[in-house]
């Protein structure tokens, strides 16, 4: 823990991963009570849905292999992109342009998970690099239970639009995390000195 927080190219995707982990990466809670609720459909319009997010990621993770990219700026686009297509999501008025939208999401879930996967692996050093990939995997799979009870009460409560914006809004801010300029704390004393 203390050497994924003295790195800026490790601790700030850790952050976004928890931070969309905990409020976007619930779309078996969301996408459900979108489907009914919403959209006053059935299972099949769930498995539209679904189907279309699966697209979506296939789609994702082939441009992520293509292009190689990795780096925490990289990552705040890829969430950006991720929040932009939540709200897209949230925002659709039938259940074709919500799929359209689901396809959307399912390709920037899919760069935001490689990006910054591959970033905090290429950021650790040997040594930790297993350590510091657990702790992705912990953010990623560990912060999930976590939200999803808060996304299942906002739906409840609001509507599963709502529940939706939030997941939007916490990739947006995921994206200004990553955004932030910031030096590792090695760097930071290199300086000082």
């Amino acid at each position: 823990m203390r050497y994924a927080a003295s790195k800026a190219s490790i601790i700030r995707p850790l952050l976004m991963m928890a931070l969309v982990g905990t409020f976007t990466f619930e779309f078996e809670v969301s996408l459900p009570l979108l489907a009914e609720g919403t959209f006053r459909g059935s299972e099949t319009t769930y498995s539209w849905l679904l189907a279309a997010l699966g697209a979506g990621a296939v789609v994702g993770g082939l441009y992520a292999a293509y292009s190689g990219r990795t780096g925490v700026k990289r990552l705040a686009k890829a969430s950006l992109a991720f929040g932009i297509a939540m709200g897209l999501v949230a925002a659709t008025p039938s259940v074709a342009t919500a799929a359209a939208a689901c396809v959307l999401a399912g390709a920037a879930s899919i760069i935001f998970l490689t990006t910054g996967n591959s970033t905090v692996q290429l950021a650790s050093e040997p040594d930790y690099r297993g350590r510091v990939t657990a702790l992705w995997s912990t953010a990623l799979v560990g912060s999930t239970p976590i939200g999803s009870p808060i996304i299942g009460a906002l739906s409840d409560t609001a509507g599963a639009r709502y529940a939706l914006l939030l997941g939007a809004a916490a990739c947006i801010c995921a994206a200004v995390i990553g955004s932030w300029p910031a030096r590792d704390a090695a760097s930071r004393m290199s300086t000082a000195r």
